[in-house]
């Protein structure tokens, strides 16, 4: 039987099946800030296009992205693919955005929203933007999870249900041996999703509890600071030099980021997890691990949809110990 992990791994393919030409493709939204969990789609999506042969000929985050470069790059056949991830609707205004405003500009490019949850806090917003990726006739909407498949389906005749993109990192990570792996991680989201509820589960005396930011050091803070003033100096002076070379230094310093997370991930016998990607590295790390839900549900849609059947992998609402 098919490990769950490689098959999840696998099913990514169906990405690759919607780029019209592997020469001429641009990526766009790469995460220039410390969620790590975003780190991990981007590493994920970055591996599975390098080793299928898609050649990037472009990548710009929310804080460089320029129309007006873009339509520079951008020929009648090139794909614009744009960053996965649990972004997409009223909660993070930029890089949804930066996605509307792709529709307005590019009528006649295919334009791939890879694998995200979709969430809007109003129905007039949702409306909104059901109506405008409507009125584009080439965009190809990936679902993480069944309830963002059936909003995506409002949007487009070109959905498709796929796991995130971190998944393409399973076996290629490394870390702690599980021999040596010891302990309780509680990996605690703090941020706009954190669950509303009580914490479901006793935290021990010599358990671990930390967030995305415990994970980040100075130095890290230090080159995110320093790359930000690299952006600011690619979008003032409009130079595509520079901001070629912050993409590039950025994406050596998330796989730097992504390794070090998992090595201390690895450390732990046990995670538990309110945040996705606490949850996904995890598995990635063949870990034992329990998932607690967001504030809407994204966590539970995601376990339902794809991990499931991980033997590693848990919800904390059927775990025998929850709410004890």
């Amino acid at each position: 039987m098919e490990n769950a992990m490689d098959a999840l791994k696998e099913k990514l393919s169906v990405i690759l099946d919607v780029i019209k030409d592997p020469d001429d493709v641009v990526y766009l939204d790469y995460p220039v800030y410390y969620n790590v969990g975003d780190m991990l789609i981007y590493a994920g999506a970055l591996l599975l296009l390098k080793e299928h042969g898609v050649k990037l000929r472009l990548q710009r985050s929310v804080s460089d992205f320029s129309l007006e470069e873009l339509r520079d790059t951008v020929g009648p056949n090139t794909t614009i693919l744009c960053q996965g991830g649990g972004n997409f609707g009223d909660l993070y205004h930029s890089h949804q955005a930066l996605r509307e405003s792709l529709i307005s500009a590019f009528p006649d490019n295919r334009i791939v929203i890879l694998p995200q949850s979709v969430h809007f806090e109003s129905d007039e917003n949702l409306n909104k933007c059901i109506a405008l990726f409507r009125s584009h006739d080439d965009v190809f909407l990936f679902a993480r999870d069944e309830r963002s498949y059936q909003q995506f389906k409002a949007m487009s005749d070109n959905v498709f249900m796929a796991p995130d993109t971190a998944h393409y990192l399973y076996r290629l990570l490394g870390g702690v041996a599980q021999a040596d792996r010891q302990g309780v991680l509680h990996f605690s989201r703090t941020d706009k999703e954190k669950v509303a509820a009580a914490y479901p589960f006793e935290i021990g005396e010599d358990d671990t509890v930390v967030d995305w930011q415990d994970v980040v050091t100075t130095r890290d803070n230090r080159l995110l600071a320093w790359e930000r003033r690299l952006l600011r100096l690619g979008v003032k002076t409009n130079s595509r030099h520079i901001r070629n070379l912050a993409a590039y230094l950025w994406q050596w310093h998330v796989f730097q980021v992504v390794k070090r997370s998992a090595r201390f991930f690895s450390r732990y016998e046990t995670v538990i997890s309110s945040r996705m990607h606490g949850h996904i590295l995890a598995c990635l790390l063949d870990q034992e691990n329990m998932v607690v839900d967001n504030s809407y549900g994204k966590n539970s849609g995601y376990y339902h949809a794809w991990t499931k059947d991980v033997d590693c992998a848990r919800l904390a609402d059927d775990a025998p110990n929850a709410n004890q």
